[in-house]
């Protein structure tokens, strides 16, 4: 291939990246403006939110508590009984049932718990992510109705990837896109999820958001509606509260 057919490809590969890279930055200091500045999500070291979750074959409540450090465990309830529980300790994935007591999860459901916390909405910004060097990149804009919309897209290091759409006038995430298995411990089949984020609101100066709603794109099913009840930062936790149990 002739030098400069080489330099004119590799130019014309390089060149939007390079014109992104300033509307990037700009953009994520918006989005991290918008959800309480860095100064706030850098003092939550642990979060506890009582949930309801809805499926179209059950509702349950749930309480999922999360660290900074890396550490999770979720208690699902169905009519005031614990039904399942699951944790992440030190890196090490665990489920329980009453049926089957404990039992140890593979890496595709550890990889999931884990996600939960690497992304950001838990501890840290899209900006702390770049920051931090993990791959962000901005994929352009779309309409979405009358609300244009950038598509950001975060690689996690294991090279899980997830698009966040924010808002071009408010500068808040409004909804995401993955390919996962929604339900990874009982069906580890793949597919491409919509989360549509719904009623914001601050709390200790960062934003959440109320309402999460998972549809699967490839055939408009919904699949999930996720309600905080309640949530809470920094709060004192027993010993041991994330070890298999």
């Amino acid at each position: 291939m002739p030098r400069v057919i080489r330099i004119f490809l590799l130019l014309t590969f390089l060149l939007p990246a390079a014109l992104y890279a300033d509307e990037l930055e700009d953009l994520l200091a918006r989005n991290e403006a918008a959800i309480g500045g860095n100064e706030n999500w850098a003092k939550i070291n642990n979060v506890r939110v009582q949930l309801t979750i809805e499926e179209p074959d059950f509702q349950v409540n749930a309480t999922y508590v999360a660290t900074r450090e890396g550490n999770m465990r979720i208690d699902i309830f169905m009519e005031g009984q614990k039904a399942f529980s699951e944790g992440l300790d030190a890196g090490t994935a665990w489920q329980w049932t009453p049926a089957d007591g404990v039992t140890f999860q593979n890496e595709q459901s550890t990889s999931a718990l884990r996600h939960g916390i690497e992304f950001p909405g838990r501890f840290y910004t899209l900006m702390d992510l770049y920051r931090s060097g993990t791959s962000v990149s901005l994929e352009g804009q779309v309409l979405d109705g009358d609300s244009k919309q950038w598509r950001v897209r975060v690689t996690l290091a294991d090279d899980f990837s997830r698009d966040y759409f924010i808002d071009d006038t408010t500068a808040m995430i409004v909804r995401e896109h993955d390919r996962r298995a929604f339900h990874p411990a009982a069906d580890p089949t793949a597919v491409l999820i919509e989360t549509r984020k719904e009623e914001p609101e601050m709390l200790n100066g960062v934003l959440m958001h109320r309402v999460s709603r998972n549809i699967n794109l490839q055939t408009g099913e919904w699949l999930a509606t996720t309600r905080v009840r309640s949530a809470e930062h920094n709060v004192e936790l027993p010993e041991g509260y994330f070890k298999a149990q």
